[in-house]
């Protein structure tokens, strides 16, 4: 018999028979004249044990003969048992979903039940006298269900988002995961499923749990919702990096696990390129943070840097622009090329090439830089007019001498900064 305080470890004293063995290193021994049961100190167990046999009986536990059977939702693969008053017990395997064990004392046994979907179940019994020959039995009710997105519109009418979509996400959304039982698929139901409701059990029952993935994940903070069936979370990531970077950044990744009479199951979420990108305006705290509706894919001519994709304030008139720029330019200088040196920059892209403007018209894809070869003053004024004559809406063009226009004195001047 042994002292038993490793829950993490449900293999730590595996099939050890610690109720054959005698009550021997009680710190005093004292025969009950009523039960025949040894008892521990001074402790009055006649008033303690009628005092907690109404409150450890739980719905899910019955008690028959010499029988105790539990209700659960997934097939058990292990269990630690405690006796509450001594703090001793041991772990078992479980074959068939029985346990037989010998010499059951009187008293409440705290009850912990692994699963073999890694779920883990909690409860109570109170054993009521001496019993040579127990049996635990669990008996599987047939119930299942999933875990889904649920996003709710304006109207607050609920979607669910399917594929990549329900999975992404950026830590500013608040995210909202659906209980949902699978065999009757009524979404957003204010009732509890009847197979388990006549077991006592509701909404409230459901434990719900949200770790990071990775060490830069950090936490989140839940949210209250109105619905019990729906778990509300805003994500919490940390040390989020402002540095300069040529690179993507890495997703963001959180699983969600929701465990209802020892049934687990999970939900993964994790940030897609789009909301990769978007979660850098996000980290900057920029004064516009883009949609995934202000999100372009690229053809690799205006991202150079570090996503497959930019971010545009207006529409993506980058393609537009120039074809106009360079008819309007080949009117006067057919045989001289314009070079695009920058268009879109992704936030940390921008910082790597030396910008200290957060904000600058380069991450709200409304700025393009370009450039000619054996460049005079004659031409940069000729290609900064070629710009202004383009239809874009709020098109500005300027000479620009490495971020400083110099609009007055364009020979010095190693490139044209197009904005709008």
């Amino acid at each position: 018999m042994g002292q038993f305080d490793d829950f993490s470890n449900p293999w730590s004293a595996s099939n050890s028979q610690w109720f054959n063995e005698e009550y021997t290193n009680f710190d005093t021994k004292s025969k009950h004249p009523n039960n025949d049961i040894w008892s521990k100190g001074n402790i009055n167990h006649d008033r303690w044990f009628s005092s907690v046999e109404d409150k450890f009986s739980k719905p899910n536990v019955k008690l028959q003969q010499n029988t105790i059977k539990i209700n659960i939702l997934d097939t058990v693969e292990s269990v630690t048992i405690t006796h509450i008053q001594t703090n001793i017990g041991s772990s078992y395997r479980i074959t068939n979903n029985k346990l037989t064990l010998n010499k059951f004392s009187r008293g409440v046994y705290y009850l912990k039940v692994f699963t073999k979907s890694e779920g883990v179940y909690d409860t109570q019994f109170y054993v009521d006298g001496f019993h040579p020959k127990t049996t635990l039995e669990f008996k599987k009710v047939d119930f299942d269900f999933e875990l889904i997105r649920v996003k709710f519109d304006t109207e607050g009418l609920p979607t669910f988002p399917e594929g990549d979509l329900a999975q992404t996400f950026v830590s500013t959304d608040i995210i909202k995961i659906q209980f949902n039982p699978t065999d009757e698929f009524s979404y957003l139901s204010d009732e509890f499923t009847p197979e388990l409701t006549k077991l006592g059990f509701g909404y409230k029952d459901i434990i719900w749990k949200v770790r990071g993935i990775t060490k830069n994940d950090g936490n989140v903070e839940i949210q209250k919702s109105d619905l019990e069936f729906i778990h509300s979370f805003k994500p919490k990531p940390i040390n989020r990096p402002t540095s300069g970077s040529r690179t993507p950044n890495s997703p963001i990744k959180y699983i969600v696990t929701a465990t209802l009479l020892g049934l687990n199951k999970s939900f993964e979420l994790e940030q897609d390129e789009i909301d990769i990108l978007r979660q850098e305006y996000i980290d900057f705290n920029t004064n516009w943070k883009p949609k995934r509706d202000d999100i372009y894919e690229d053809n690799g001519r205006w991202n150079t840097g570090n996503y497959g994709y930019i971010a545009s304030q207006t529409e993506n008139v980058f393609a537009n622009l120039l074809s106009q720029l360079e008819n309007n330019w080949n009117t006067s200088y057919p045989n001289i090329v314009i070079n695009v040196s920058s268009s879109y920059r992704n936030p940390r892209r921008n910082k790597e090439v030396g910008s200290n403007t957060v904000n600058s018209r380069h991450t709200k894809g409304r700025a393009m830089d370009v450039t000619i070869s054996n460049p005079t003053k004659t031409k940069w004024v000729a290609l900064k007019q070629a710009a202004n004559d383009t239809d874009i809406n709020g098109v500005n063009a300027h000479c620009d001498q490495s971020g400083t226009f110099v609009d007055n004195r364009c020979e010095d001047a190693n490139h044209i900064h197009i904005q709008w």
